[in-house]
């Protein structure tokens, strides 16, 4: 009988501390949200940029460029972020820096030989910017734009398990039509559907002057970047998407662990994309 009285008190202690811990987990999201929120509602009077998790007295001119803001509302309208109901600039400019920064270096590949390289093209956010931002029909020089994608989200081919869990519910809403509707009046596009690595060599491309890689999965990222590193040309930039984002870490992991072996070093942008510069 005392046995089985201390085995009910070690129960009732155990299932009393988890119900501590949830407890205190809760209180800790709620103040964790309220001071997020204030946050936000202070940054807008005391600082200049307060997007996404990047708030600072930069100087952010570029937001008032009518190239910029025209090639932002033209990614939204093929892949809106969240709160972009009002389809209005003025009351939202999620992902600006980062959408600006991917443009930068996109702009400056046409300096460079070489063509350019999106793998993770999911509905052409980033692209489709792009494309309006440098003037592609008219500046591209036969340069082409390769876009890679499964257009059916992460592949057990190639990603693992945990990766596809974690975008189980995501993915479910483009396809491979859609994405080549809104390329159709680009010039020199290519849109090559498969799994990265295994579809890369179906392109043939010898220089490449900008890269891209948003496909929210360590391996294919490695794998990319092993594919084409050798391809880019001197002053040519690589840029990660999530390469410093909370929640990528993996990514970050082998990415680096990559560069390591093959001497090269990822910077990590203020807005948690990640650069190298070739």
């Amino acid at each position: 009988m005392k046995n089985i009285k201390d085995k009910l008190k070690k129960i009732l202690i155990k299932y009393n501390l988890v119900f501590v811990i949830k407890i205190k987990q809760s209180i800790y999201r709620i103040i964790n949200n309220f001071l997020r929120k204030l946050l936000i509602i202070l940054a807008k009077y005391f600082y200049h940029y307060h997007m996404e998790h990047l708030i600072c007295n930069y100087n952010n001119d570029f937001m008032h460029e009518i190239n910029f803001v025209d090639s932002y509302e033209k990614a939204m309208s093929v892949d809106p972020s969240p709160g972009w109901s009002s389809g209005r600039w003025e009351t939202n400019q999620f992902g600006a820096w980062i959408l600006y920064t991917t443009l930068h270096f996109s702009k400056n590949a046409l300096t460079l030989e070489g063509d350019l390289v999106e793998c993770g093209t999911y509905k052409g956010r980033h692209s489709i910017a792009i494309l309006n931002y440098i003037d592609w029909n008219t500046s591209r020089n036969k340069k082409k734009f390769y876009l890679f994608d499964t257009f059916e989200g992460l592949s057990n081919k190639i990603s693992d398990n945990d990766d596809i869990s974690s975008y189980e519910h995501a993915y479910k809403d483009y396809d491979l039509e859609t994405v080549q509707s809104n390329f159709s009046k680009y010039d020199g596009i290519e849109i090559i559907k498969g799994v990265v690595p295994f579809s890369l060599n179906q392109a043939d491309i010898t220089k490449v002057s900008f890269l891209h890689i948003d496909m929210n999965s360590a391996k294919p990222e490695v794998e990319a970047l092993d594919y084409f590193l050798p391809l880019m040309v001197k002053g040519g930039a690589v840029v990660f998407d999530d390469y410093g984002q909370i929640g990528h870490e993996k990514q970050k992991k082998a990415l680096d662990a990559y560069c390591k072996q093959h001497g090269k070093l990822i910077y990590t942008i203020p807005t948690g994309q990640g650069l190298i510069i070739t």
